[in-house]
């Protein structure tokens, strides 16, 4: 879809965002067609970390972009998901190589999600060794990874599809989308402008579930339709920003970024 299909008074504005392993930022073009930073709370990237804190009432306070080593001096109930990145998207083979760096990381193998048994966690050796492109896709549809919730918190919060073997636990995308959320909220309180289309940039080596995986946690982090969203490979974004290949982009092509 081009800016140009959108009515005049839906458009809003379009962001460009870096959801990075261990920051994140938002962008968006100035009057002279130029990008410019938007600071969240006055720094121009924020933590991708998502702390839950548990209040009186059993209440969960959710708060994202928050700086970690301060965190760490909060009370004892607060649990913090970080390098979520890692792991969206993926399968618990996959996954298992982030464990050591990756909290809260619940992996089973398919036996053990097949017949209910207790969650554990894999060894590092166990990771991406053999394991090729295709089972990879395939284990991220039939065993997708999981991240422990609060004790007492509730997965049907956050997801609908919950079922007695998930309930417990939360898909890393709905993780990152309160790091996105965040910076949505930010640049419309900013600009005074609706988002209603975004640009997500990606690693190259992001495969068709993950890409996926990151256009979901966009969707739940904004009311931006899905097909409005584009994710773009970061080698992608450094070409064009350095001018390298605009003459082989469409107009078309141009427009819609």
């Amino acid at each position: 879809m081009l800016i140009s299909d959108i009515p005049a008074g839906q458009r809003g504005i379009g962001v460009g965002i870096d959801l990075g392993t261990t920051n994140s930022a938002i962008s968006v073009l100035n009057d002279e067609g130029n990008p410019r930073l938007i600071f969240v709370e006055g720094k121009s990237t924020i933590p991708s970390v998502v702390s839950f804190q548990k209040e009186e009432g059993n209440d969960i306070k959710i708060t994202a972009g928050i700086d970690f080593s301060k965190g760490q001096a909060m009370r004892s109930d607060t649990i913090f998901y970080r390098h979520v990145k890692r792991v969206i998207g993926v399968g618990t083979t996959t996954a298992a190589g982030s464990a050591e760096v990756v909290p809260h990381l619940v992996i089973r193998t398919a036996s053990q999600r097949r017949n209910g048994k207790s969650l554990n966690k894999r060894s590092k050796k166990e990771g991406l060794s053999g394991v090729g492109l295709a089972k990879m896709i395939k284990e991220a549809k039939e065993n997708p990874v999981r991240l422990l919730l609060p004790e007492g918190v509730e997965a049907s919060l956050f997801e609908d599809d919950v079922t007695e073997d998930n309930e417990g636990t939360i898909a890393p995308e709905v993780i990152s989308s309160q790091i996105l959320k965040k910076l949505f909220t930010t640049a419309e309180k900013e600009t005074g402008e609706k988002i209603t289309r975004a640009v997500i940039g990606v690693p190259a080596y992001f495969n068709d579930m993950q890409r996926e995986a990151t256009i979901t946690a966009a969707t739940l982090a904004s009311t931006i339709p899905r097909e409005r969203i584009r994710l773009l490979r970061e080698p992608e974004a450094a070409a064009l920003a350095y001018g390298i290949g605009k003459r082989q982009i469409g107009r078309g092509d141009e427009e819609e970024l």
